[in-house]
């Protein structure tokens, strides 16, 4: 039964959690079955590091039902009665922690036994504790609107003439929806950037419009941020701007949000700046990549359990490397490579010892750390491949680079979900390829390459490219 429902969820749960569920358990009130008692101790005194084989059913089975002949219907019928009331468990403390939340429901039941002044009692506390917090979130806004609803259908149903707080409901719906529509809207974009997909925005131009008009709204941090990132991805020739004003509310205003949600908002901003990097503006953009995430080390929130995440690891290498923070880089690719997961740790501590060496001008042992590995993951692969063509390249492998650049090639034809990336390596393996065969005593076609080559908006490795180009 290792992977049945109930054991997947009961041995997730904390130690206190595992205490608590056992004293509902055993509540008559929420159980009267002394089977689901004893299923439940069964469970509970198992050592998953000592004692996997206590879960096997025909255990389980003999320590509820001692000598009855086994009945795995009966069994699982047994479980599914207790994994049920481990999920009206989950449910009542995770409601009983928010405490608004639990204000309003309570008002709503005084509401439905006529208890009206208690009811009113139950919401203004609702708004006292929700005013008191620190978040200023798309969930503040969602629930700064449930308040308002309470309170306005508490009062209209003593007097129907009364709306002494509809503006106000109004308002907070607005905000709450376009905070939401815009904060969905910036994940739409930053799915489109790798992937094939279109999507209906609805609304969103008739949003963007009215905050033009309304920049009032732009003071709310939730608001602003999600806005100033759409307007710095939508707007070509005010990007930096918009994307500095985004990234100066994310570093004021960040202790408003949760933790996840901060993290996201790094990724975004990260995501963002990492790929202006093929612009004119790279320098720029590197430096402020680099300082965004010395913010998220500093801060930790780009350790999500103990765990950081590969492209970030990989990122944060490489752009400290592009600013030739060798020593920083270094360090930062020992100290962090135990936060990567286990399985996939040897895969992206060699590929980033590799570029650290390459960049140092050892070749040859960068080229060992990559042919000695398997890179599955798709992006970790293109990016191995990317750098060992570089290797070839410097070493002067013209027929390894050959081969390479063919291989590569048809490895892109057959990914067909890539977007941005199928479209940027293919324009470095082009002028890769013009690059080796090119007459190095024609001034006339290395000066067409060049113009090529700076004409191309998606092309990551531009700078490498007219650096080899300049040295023919």
């Amino acid at each position: 039964m290792q992977k049945n429902k109930f054991v997947t969820i009961f041995y997730s749960l904390t130690a206190h959690e595992k205490i608590a569920f056992r004293k509902w358990v055993h509540s008559l009130f929420f159980n009267k079955n002394a089977q689901l008692t004893k299923l439940l101790q069964h469970f509970y005194t198992i050592d998953l590091n000592k004692e996997r084989h206590l879960l096997d059913r025909n255990i389980i089975y003999t320590t509820v039902f001692d000598q009855q002949a086994f009945n795995m219907v009966k069994l699982r019928h047994l479980t599914s009665e207790l994994t049920l009331l481990l999920e009206q468990f989950l449910v009542f403390q995770y409601r009983k922690a928010r405490d608004v939340q639990f204000q309003l429901d309570l008002g709503k039941i005084y509401k439905q036994k006529r208890l009206d002044n208690f009811c009113r009692q139950s919401i203004l506390k609702a708004q006292k504790i929700h005013q008191k917090g620190a978040l200023q979130d798309r969930e503040h806004l969602e629930i700064t609107h449930t308040i308002e609803a309470a309170i306005y259908h508490n009062n209209i149903e003593k007097d129907r003439s009364t709306s002494n707080n509809l503006q106000t409901l109004n308002t907070s719906f607005d905000l709450s929806y376009i905070a939401g529509k815009l904060k969905h809207s910036c994940r739409i974009l930053s799915h489109q950037g790798m992937y094939k997909q279109q999507y209906d925005t609805g609304l969103l131009d008739q949003i963007l419009e009215y905050l033009e008009q309304h920049p009032v709204h732009l003071t709310l941090p939730t608001i602003g941020l999600y806005y100033y990132y759409y307007r710095a991805s939508t707007s070509p020739g005010e990007e930096t701007m918009f994307f500095q004003q985004f990234k100066d509310y994310l570093l004021k205003y960040q202790h408003f949000f949760k933790k996840e949600e901060i993290r996201d908002l790094y990724i975004l901003a990260t995501n963002y700046s990492i790929r202006r990097l093929n612009t004119n503006q790279r320098a720029y953009y590197l430096q402020e990549t680099f300082e965004l995430y010395q913010e998220t080390l500093e801060n930790g929130v780009l350790l999500e359990n103990k765990k950081i995440s590969p492209f970030a690891y990989t990122n944060i290498a490489s752009v400290s490397i592009g600013l030739e923070k060798y020593d920083w880089a270094w360090d930062f690719l020992e100290n962090y490579a135990i936060y990567l997961p286990h399985s996939i740790r040897k895969a992206y501590v060699d590929y980033n010892f590799s570029r650290w060496y390459f960049h140092q001008k050892q070749y040859q042992k960068a080229e060992e750390l990559l042919v000695a590995d398997d890179f599955e993951d798709l992006h970790l692969n293109l990016s191995a491949k990317m750098l060992l063509l570089k290797i070839y390249y410097e070493l002067e492998e013209s027929q390894l680079l050959d081969a390479l650049l063919n291989r590569f090639r048809t490895y892109l034809s057959r990914q067909k979900e890539l977007v941005y990336h199928k479209k940027n390596y293919t324009n470095i393996i082009r002028f890769t390829k013009r690059l080796v065969s090119i007459n190095p005593f024609s001034q006339k076609a290395k000066q067409k390459l060049r113009n090529d080559i700076e004409k191309v908006d998606l092309l990551t490795e531009k700078t490498w490219l007219l650096e080899q180009l300049e040295q023919l």
